[in-house]
């Protein structure tokens, strides 16, 4: 078995770091990923910070260290016994610097024999940068193409002092009311809450939302559904609109995907230059795919079937038979857990957290279940969560 070294200043990791550190382990058995420590040069995070980063993003790639080294690399090289290093390159430019860089290496006093590994970047990876994912992520963007979730969970923190977090559960199962109490409880703690319910922002999209996007939405629904589920003011009215979607699986997966991305861009726009925790709220979280919103950390809130069936009745108005309906027309929490749970491993990161959210004693578990979502969510302190 070989050991490699990997440099660079990792701030933070990206997808693009991950993919050559994958790759260096698999070839040489071994790799040190050496964080670079630059008194001279400004980084978004500290040393300390970096090599967590690094840590959290490499934790499922055996044979993987994490070190840190000051001045010349190749000084740390001979310092530590190491022969060979191991370079990512995205382009020429990359491979260029990197060649000017190994060559006034190689001048050092017992350096000449150090060899270098170049790793050209594969296609997906060629533009991603820890200086573009800092630019997505202050923009408010979609990162998740970028960098691992630690990381962009990490920028959140530190540029825009946002921490995101997903609450779903099927109908009934009172997701409001436990983002409203999630509310109370940070307002107690002198902590900035925002609770943004995404059904809500589905109604503005189907009501008044002005911009050509949403108005274009609204066209696909009345020519997927037909014009009676219009108004003349140009709204979709909801009402006509359920009853052709509810109990009708195919129907509900076409309203889902002509409404998906509007809502999420709507959700972008409207956390834009806020901070403070963002408590998302949405049904459709885990079966839309888009827990990587949330950086993969979500609450299910569940409640027993007649419970649930109680409060959507007394919540509508509606008939026995539309409330069985629209109870059948959603995924139950089990579905909803197994989905969180399966991207969590998929992606390494990020956890599923359950609340029967009934009976007694559902004040302390959802006391509980703030508590947990406060230890997980500020990863650097930016926050100032812990400290309060």
């Amino acid at each position: 078995m070989t050991t490699v070294v990997y440099p660079g200043s990792f701030d933070p990791i990206t997808h693009g770091h991950v993919a050559v550190i994958r790759a260096a382990a698999e070839a040489f058995g071994e790799v040190v990923v050496a964080v670079g420590v630059n008194p001279h040069k400004a980084f978004l995070f500290t040393i300390e910070e970096r090599e967590r980063l690094v840590k959290m993003a490499t934790a499922g790639v055996k044979g993987v260290r994490v070190g840190r080294f000051e001045g010349l690399l190749v000084d740390y090289m001979v310092r530590s016994g190491f022969k060979d290093v191991v370079r990512g390159v995205r382009n020429s430019r990359d491979f260029e610097e990197s060649l000017s860089q190994d060559t006034y290496g190689w001048q050092q006093a017992l350096a000449a024999d150090i060899r270098v590994f170049y790793v050209p970047a594969k296609s997906e990876h060629q533009m991603t940068s820890s200086t573009g994912l800092k630019v997505v992520v202050k923009q408010q963007g979609d990162a998740a193409v970028l960098a691992p979730f630690s990381s962009i969970q990490a920028v959140q923190g530190r540029l825009l002092k946002q921490y995101v977090y997903g609450v779903t559960g099927p109908s009934g199962a009172g997701k409001s009311y436990v983002c409203r109490r999630f509310a109370e409880l940070a307002a107690a703690r002198g902590l900035e809450l925002v609770h943004v319910d995404l059904d809500r922002l589905g109604h503005e999209i189907l009501q008044d939302a002005a911009e050509p996007v949403y108005a274009a939405a609204r066209q696909r629904i009345l020519d997927k559904f037909g014009a009676e589920v219009g108004l003349e003011t140009g709204a979709i009215c909801r009402k006509t609109l359920g009853d052709k979607v509810f109990g009708d699986a195919e129907a509900m997966a076409r309203l889902n995907e002509i409404l998906h991305g509007p809502i999420y861009f709507r959700l972008r726009e409207r956390m834009r230059g806020k901070a403070g925790i963002f408590v998302i709220e949405a049904a459709l979280l885990a079966e839309s795919g888009r827990c990587d919103v949330v950086n993969n950390n979500v609450l299910v809130v569940d409640a027993g079937e007649d419970v649930r069936a109680k409060r959507i009745a007394q919540r509508g108005g509606l008939t026995p038979e539309q409330v069985r309906l629209r109870m059948g027309a959603q995924v139950g929490a089990e579905g909803k857990v197994e989905m969180v749970e399966r991207v969590v491993e998929a992606s390494g990161y990020g956890a599923v957290d359950r609340l029967m959210n009934e009976g007694q004693g559902v004040e302390a578990a959802i006391e509980a279940a703030f508590e947990r979502m406060v230890e997980r969510g500020d990863v650097l302190g930016d926050l100032g969560m812990r400290t309060l």
